[in-house]
């Protein structure tokens, strides 16, 4: 059941790759965010895209959910520590199986996985709608030196997870997925630590930037 799940967490991250955008400056890992969440914005908004995936009927209601909210500002925004070791059990990736460059690509990915086992949690519409509105663009910024999870909340609408993922040359993806899930409480630092402690994340250190 593990390797299971960690292939469709592993797969809903990795899949994010085919959407990323050119290098682009970004003062901030803040300002970075807020430029893909505003794509992630354009994909909701954008009936030609949402046909793409050929959504059904059953997915109207967490479609209209997200589209009601207001992501033109957000309200708080956190950094999420989370141990990498902690990443890698939840998704059964053991360093033995795998070869040092794949262990070492397999690792942050495991970042990306961290909405997908909260939406998982919710349904399969949840995690199939955030999937479909996912979205990744490629920085530069040499002051970006390591993997880091931010979670932007909102006054109206579902709160975003924006990873970020260090590559070579200075540059880093950085990857935005919905949480869309009622029971991921985002009313301050505690709630946060609290529910991601809920869905299994027992050292998440959380921060308000």
């Amino acid at each position: 059941m593990k390797r299971k799940l960690f292939a469709i967490l592993l797969v809903c991250s990795l899949l994010m790759t085919l959407f990323a955008s050119c290098k682009t400056k970004s003062d901030t890992l803040i300002e970075a965010g807020e430029d893909v969440i505003s794509l992630m914005v354009e994909m909701l908004e954008s009936e030609e895209y949402a046909s793409m995936y050929g959504l059904s009927d059953r997915y109207d209601e967490i479609m209209d959910k997200l589209r009601q909210g207001d992501y033109s500002k957000f309200s708080s925004v956190y950094e999420l520590s989370i141990p990498e070791e902690e990443l890698l059990e939840k998704l059964d990736i053991d360093e033995k199986d795998f070869s040092e460059d794949l262990y070492q690509y397999l690792c942050s990915s495991s970042y990306g996985s961290f909405a997908s086992r909260v939406n998982m949690e919710a349904n399969v519409e949840a995690i199939s709608v955030s999937s479909a509105f996912a979205a990744q663009k490629v920085f530069v910024d040499k002051k970006v030196d390591e993997n880091k999870i931010y979670l932007f909340v909102f006054e109206k609408g579902c709160p975003i997870v924006v990873s970020f993922i260090t590559e070579e040359d200075g540059a880093f993806k950085a990857s935005g997925q919905f949480i869309i899930n009622d029971s991921f409480v985002t009313d301050d630092e505690d709630s946060i630590q609290e529910s991601c402690k809920a869905f299994g994340f027992d050292n998440v250190k959380v921060k308000e930037q």
